[in-house]
């Protein structure tokens, strides 16, 4: 890979980290033309330490008085989830960070790697201002972009980017706004009203002239199965780049199995699997329990609580 070809992903994550950082940390170290930078509060001494990935310290604080600088605008974002609005601004505040790098990119932890850096290098993908991993509108999960001063002000086009500063309410400025579901039926982003102009209106409007790639290279639905394996990862006989497992996490049945780090691994609707078709059965059964009761306990304590205060 070409010096001047290196990608910077921009992770920002306040609060604990999730069980299944274990997993996502490991898919990224094999993908060594890439570097993860890793904004947080959490303590991450006990993960494994890898060399393309940093671990740099910020609380929402510090990341609002950052924010605030470099925009020149009041920025005071109060819940992590509000952060998804400012993924298409990485790029602009924290660019101090990225001076090296030719690329950058924002991305989620509740996904793991494939070969991600072969899929980009052998498509040309650098080639282009604007990546994201789905067809259809920019990626929150992960979108790529190039580390040029208009590419990394290209969110000030939009006539709503100050009131996404401004708002406590998530808008989906990293998205595609209120018209994702359109989207997903087979419309065109302009051919409906949204609440605000989004970070696909701003890349797909023509006169903004962003040269972008839409892609499918990122897999959020179960077939049968999918299987990671020493930095690639499996559908059926396909090879993927990214499997992304929003929609099983919050399952009671979902299994995090304690992370081995020689494993190989498989995921179904319900979780990480390492072990036997037994032994799979047996984890399944015992993590329904375990996360059930968890939030039986869980909702008992807020109870209990609302009788005391």
């Amino acid at each position: 890979m070409s010096a001047v070809k290196k990608l910077a992903v921009i992770i920002v994550y306040f609060g604990k980290f999730p069980k299944y950082m274990h997993y996502f940390l490991q898919s990224a170290s094999y993908n060594k033309g890439i570097d993860f930078k890793i904004f947080t509060d959490a303590n991450y001494s006990c993960y494994t330490h890898y060399d393309n990935i940093e671990f740099i310290k910020l609380n929402l604080a510090a990341f609002n008085d950052l924010a605030t600088k470099k925009m020149q605008l009041p920025v005071a974002v109060k819940s992590s989830y509000k952060l998804c609005d400012f993924k298409p601004m990485y790029g602009f505040v924290f660019e101090k960070y990225i001076s090296e790098y030719s690329h950058w990119a924002h991305c989620d932890v509740d996904m793991v790697f494939g070969d991600i850096a072969g899929y980009i290098i052998k498509r040309s993908l650098y080639d282009y201002d604007v990546v994201s991993s789905h067809g259809r509108y920019i990626s929150g999960a992960f979108t790529m972009y190039k580390n040029t001063e208009s590419v990394n002000r290209a969110f000030m086009l939009s006539k709503d980017y100050k009131r996404v500063l401004f708002d406590e309410k998530y808008l989906s400025f990293d998205e595609a706004s209120t018209v994702i579901s359109k989207l997903w039926n087979g419309y065109d982003l302009f051919e409906f009203p949204s609440e605000i102009e989004s970070m696909s209106h701003v890349v797909k409007n023509p006169n903004n002239n962003l040269n972008y790639y839409f892609g499918e290279f990122i897999e959020e639905r179960i077939k049968d199965k999918i299987i990671w394996s020493k930095g690639k990862l499996y559908d059926g006989n396909n090879e993927i780049s990214i499997f992304h497992y929003l929609v099983y996490k919050g399952k009671v049945s979902f299994n995090v199995p304690s992370f081995n780090a020689d494993s190989s691994y498989t995921f179904t609707t319900h979780g990480f699997f390492t072990a036997s078709l037994g032994a799979h059965t047996y984890m399944w059964v015992h993590s329904i329990y375990k996360n059930f009761s968890g939030k039986v306990r869980s909702k008992i304590k807020r109870k209990l609580k609302s009788f005391t205060s």
